[in-house]
């Protein structure tokens, strides 16, 4: 894979962690947090972190 096409896909997944970030937070926002359960956070929070993660390792190996 070319530089250029691991910083598009590294922009990419950047952009769906801040969507899914947003989505999180509007769904908390107009659903109310007293309805949420534990794993409702857990598991956006990983795939967050996670999706981050591969982001910015394709962003800094690209620089190589």
């Amino acid at each position: 894979m070319n530089n250029k096409r691991k910083e598009k896909l590294g922009d990419f997944s950047l952009d769906i962690a801040k969507y899914i970030t947003t989505a999180v937070i509007l769904a908390t926002w107009f659903k109310g947090a007293d309805t949420w359960k534990w794993y409702d956070f857990l598991v956006p929070i990983v795939v967050v972190v996670a999706v981050t993660w591969f982001g910015l390792y394709l962003i800094g190996n690209n620089e190589k």
